[in-house]
């Protein structure tokens, strides 16, 4: 029962049905409510309810527009078939992924086929397994099939569903039902398309849409107003989104449900009461439909939205605008629209969350006596002192200037990381070189003199010198531009 009713529900979504179904004091439905709820998916236009065996859909407004009534027809009882066990999932006996190519299953199947093989010793039911399943993933249409419904296209009533009715009504035939119940109600009533005009449709919501948008780092950042090209449904000009020629709507009692909005249809066992599929349960229907948007006030085109992106916004982030997705028939409720975004890189700034790092390249003299450099940040360039005796790749914080957190309060921003980076000169002057060797000079007698004494005890004169000898380099690369 309970893979039949998970199948069931497939069958309403394909149908581009949302379930959401509460499971609670359901009686016997209540495996069927489990698995319809399973196979529910996120952002549910209809809200779908079971209770006392009474499946009922509605519409965001929390009108009825659907509901069934699970019972037999006269003479028909239900019965539990002998359940035969349902086979393994094909993907899992090739040992294969959802998304795998024909050759990596061909080269599964081979490989597991001569392992298995009943002449080399295998199993000879493991290795009709095998087959089996290659049998099915081999083949395209089968393939997407069991991708779509989990259903073998082979597969009798019983080892699909284990259930049927005793006057041998099965799972296949309970779903060929839906299909052309559901089927059929999504034809006729058009959506509101078909050249009678026919009532609001099955949804009564537009369509959401999502566009791209490429932003530059420093836009990102800093936050910008943007213009994206919108393709969807419009409202239609020339009836204004009325459906009705000129706008103007005349009316006239809906000849297929008398004006009461509602049918009631018997399908096999299921007992069907519905929203009018003409009118859309308003018991009426437009006497002038528009020629333009065939009465659904609605037509294909695009258009231009202004969107106003937040400061900090990163690669992945969603904006939504409510009411900018596609127009719904006839003065329904708009879609939303999903802006969503892609921040190139920068060349100078890396980003790690909302917090940046910076490279600022130093030259050893000031590693080694200290001083300042000037590093680019969101607010322009600032001054960061440079401790004395800074080894490469030293960090230092600047706080609260790194990216703006989007949506928290203002000011709330991450940090800075300054990476201290050494310079080393490339080409150097004769002074320069003559500093330079008088350094080594000193570093050689140092090291020499500490290999005979002990380091607290070597000559001041010698540390004074070699600090002066820093603040002639200094002063000399500082003159020179290096």
């Amino acid at each position: 029962m309970q893979r039949l009713g998970s199948r069931l529900a497939r069958v309403l979504i394909d149908q581009a049905w949302h379930l959401k179904v509460p499971v609670g004091t359901l009686g016997g439905s209540g495996r069927l409510a489990t698995a319809v709820q399973s196979a529910r998916r996120p952002g549910a236009g209809l809200i779908t309810t079971l209770s006392n065996g009474v499946l009922a859909c509605r519409r965001p407004t929390r009108q009825p527009i659907q509901a069934f009534q699970w019972r037999p027809s006269r003479g028909e009882r239900w019965m539990s078939a002998t359940a035969v066990a349902a086979s393994r999932d094909p993907y899992q006996v090739l040992g294969v992924s959802r998304n795998a190519t024909l050759a990596e299953i061909k080269k599964a199947y081979y490989r597991l086929a001569k392992e298995h093989h009943p002449d080399s010793g295998g199993d000879k039911a493991k290795f009709a397994e095998i087959n089996a399943a290659y049998e099915l993933l081999s083949d395209e249409k089968k393939r997407k099939q069991y991708d779509r419904y989990g259903i073998r296209e082979d597969t009798d009533d019983s080892a699909a569903g284990g259930f049927e009715t005793a006057s041998g009504m099965g799972a296949e035939d309970i779903l060929r039902q839906f299909r052309e119940f559901f089927g059929g109600m999504a034809d006729e009533s058009g959506a509101g398309t078909g050249p009678a005009g026919s009532g609001f449709g099955f949804f009564a919501h537009g369509a959401d849409v999502e566009v791209p948008l490429v932003l530059s780092f420093m836009e990102a950042a800093r936050g910008v107003e943007k213009t994206v090209q919108v393709s969807a449904a419009v409202e239609c000009r020339a009836c204004r989104g009325t459906g009705a020629t000129g706008g103007r709507t005349e009316w006239s009692a809906c000849a297929q449900c008398g004006g009461t909005g509602q049918e009631s249809y018997q399908r096999g066992f299921f007992a069907f009461q519905s929203t009018c599929r003409r009118c859309g349960g308003s018991g009426r229907r437009l006497r002038n439909p528009c020629s333009s948007c065939s009465g659904s006030g609605v037509v294909s085109g695009s258009r231009r939205v202004v969107v106003q992106v937040p400061a900090g916004v990163d690669s992945g982030y969603s904006l939504r605008m409510t009411g900018k997705g596609e127009a719904a028939p006839r003065g329904g409720t708009p879609g939303d629209l999903y802006v969503r975004i892609q921040v190139e890189d920068d060349p100078y700034f890396h980003r790690e969350g909302p917090h940046l790092h910076v490279v600022a390249p130093i030259s050893f003299a000031d590693a080694a006596l200290g001083g300042s450099v000037r590093v680019r940040t969101l607010d322009g360039e600032a001054e960061v002192k440079i401790p004395p005796g800074t080894q490469p790749d030293d960090v230092r914080l600047m706080r609260g200037r790194g990216l703006p957190r989007p949506g928290s309060a203002v000011g709330d921003r991450g940090n800075q990381y300054v990476h201290f980076r050494l310079r080393v000169p490339t080409s150097l002057t004769s002074r320069e070189r003559e500093l330079i060797e008088e350094l080594r000079q000193i570093e050689v007698q140092r090291r020499g003199n500490r290999s005979t004494e002990s380091a607290c005890d070597h000559d001041a004169t010698e540390e004074g010198g070699s600090k002066n000898f820093f603040r002639r380099l200094k002063s000399l690369f500082a003159a020179g531009g290096a």
